[in-house]
């Protein structure tokens, strides 16, 4: 069969045409076709869960009506089916589209709606990439992981819809350049080295930019002088509180005061 739609939404309305095609043609008579029987039947219990507005109401009781109805009540249940069907007295019309995403049913029902709709793609291959990577973004949020573990449960649980090997294969193919993508893009990351101060006359050394007394950074230095403040705002300190290696070697300006590190004094203008 010529593929005709390439819509790549789910659309139930879309798969029933489709697959009714496959059906009468001789090509799906040779190769295998989906039973019309159960696919009608699933289909009349997504319309129903999905709430989808009866075009027949139950109430109406005009010759229309009950010819609709005489239809749905007649079908033997062997050949095409109609694209109606009866339920507690309102009539569905299954040829109106009826879309389905992820989690606004359930998951199984997705499931089988998206490996019939990528059964389609047989007689267009091309197209079966740009469907997964379109659900990918619409359904799975770039989850490669999760999409990957839903579409190979999907095609080991309905072997006999994806008869065609070249599908498989397609979606193999698929799946394995997306992981290769994301390992190469997280090998592509180097992870940021932060430097580490290790002790607060290192800190000193760095605020100040080389202000500072080069014999403070000596350890072995003998010739530094202790440093305490001895008036102003810091007077009355202990060296215990205040240790003098927290404590810069240069006076404020106009003053004798001794500034600890990354102390700003407040300059008021007048």
């Amino acid at each position: 069969m010529q593929l005709t739609n390439t819509n790549y939404c789910i659309d139930a309305a879309d798969i029933l045409k489709y697959e009714r095609a496959c059906y009468l043609s001789e090509k799906a008579q040779n190769s295998g076709a989906v039973s019309m029987s159960k696919l009608y039947e699933f289909l009349q219990q997504f319309y129903l869960d999905a709430e989808h507005k009866p075009y027949v109401e139950a109430s109406e009781e005009s010759d229309y009506a009950k010819v609709r109805r005489e239809i749905c009540s007649n079908w033997d249940q062997k050949g095409p089916c109609p694209d109606i069907f009866m339920c507690k007295g309102a009539i569905y019309d299954m040829a109106e589209s009826c879309e389905i995403k992820l989690n606004e049913y359930n998951e199984l029902a997705f499931q089988r709606l998206f490996i019939l709709k990528l059964r389609q793609y047989s007689e267009g291959l091309i197209h079966v990439e740009r469907f997964l990577k379109y659900h990918l973004r619409a359904n799975f949020k770039n989850n490669t992981a999760s999409y990957q573990k839903f579409l190979e449960a999907g095609l080991d649980q309905y072997p006999e819809v994806i008869i065609d090997d070249r599908i498989r294969k397609a979606c193999e193919r698929w799946i394995i350049e997306k992981l290769n993508e994301k390992i190469a893009k997280s090998q592509k990351r180097k992870p940021v080295q932060k430097k580490v101060i290790k002790n607060d006359k290192q800190l000193g050394q760095k605020i100040t930019s080389g202000i500072v007394n080069p014999d403070l950074n000596n350890e072995e230095s003998n010739n530094s002088e202790q440093i305490v403040p001895q008036k102003g705002e810091f007077a009355g300190i202990t060296e215990a509180e205040n240790p003098s290696h927290l404590f810069i070697q240069i006076p404020l300006a106009g003053t004798e005061e001794i500034l600890p590190v990354g102390y700003r004094p407040i300059v008021s203008i007048r």
